[in-house]
Order: C-alpha cells, then structure tokens, then sequence
C-alpha cells in the first residue's frame, strides 16, 4: 500500500456532509488535496457506511447521491488485500473497536496516515496508529 498523508474514518466524512463542527477542518484537507499538497484516503468501509445509514434514514436514492458525491473528492479509496485484512485482524484482535473502524485503523496504518476521526473509541489506538481528533459529538 503507498503511503497517504491522511485517512478519513467514517465520521470525518459523515462530519462534513452533515457540516458538524470540524468540517471545516475536513474541508481544508480536500482544498489541499485538490492542489495536490496532500495526499488523503479512506477505507472502502467507510462508503459501506455512508451508504447503509443514508439508506436507513434518508432511502436508497439519497444513498446512493452521498456515495456519488463522497467518490467525487479527492480522495484514494482503498480496498483490502490479504496484508490490510491481516493487520484489520490484528487490530480487531488487540483493541476494543468494532470490524470497519479495525479496517479504517489498518488502513491509516499500513498508509502511514493520520487517522481523521470522530469517534472516541479509537483513542485506544493511540501510540498504534497516528490520530487527528476532530470535535467530538457531545454524549446523550
């Protein structure tokens, strides 16, 4: 796999599309990547993701707009070989995360990436996989 400047997990892209705070943040990452001063990827879960949850709120037409409007940025999506399901495995195995944030992890790993992230429960990472925070949703 190359090495990427930056990995988008899931809620990164969901925080731009739904401009939480830290979009803008997200935003000034694909302005540089369209300048080509940045290299950006994401896993091919996190469209997975994008599109079941479009289409359990919003319905299938709505989904399918994201995921088309998602691929437009300038971003790589990567799609595992045996290496990242191995080292996806390896995380699941060794940190409480869930199946696709393990393969968004392994992904920012095996890149060399920042991982990009709203999500707490990947700071169990730290010190593993390079982290970028971005503002996190306050708890219910």
């Amino acid at each position: 796999m190359r090495e990427l400047d930056a990995v988008l997990d899931t809620s990164a892209i969901v925080c731009l599309l739904e401009e939480e705070p830290g979009a803008g943040f997200v935003e000034e990452r694909l302005h540089a990547a369209r300048a080509g001063k940045t290299q950006l990827g994401a896993s091919c879960v996190s469209l997975v993701e994008v599109y079941y949850k479009a289409h359990q709120s919003e319905g299938k037409e709505r989904a399918r707009h994201l995921v088309s409007v998602v691929k437009s940025w300038p971003v790589e999506f990567v799609y595992p070989d045996e290496a990242l399901c191995l080292a996806a495995g390896e995380i699941k195995a060794l940190f409480p995360l869930s199946f696709a944030d393990a393969f968004v992890a392994a992904t920012a790993r095996e890149a060399n990436a920042i991982l990009l992230h709203k999500d707490p429960e990947f700071e169990s990472l730290r010190g593993t996989v390079k982290l970028k925070a971005l503002p996190y949703k306050p708890r219910r």
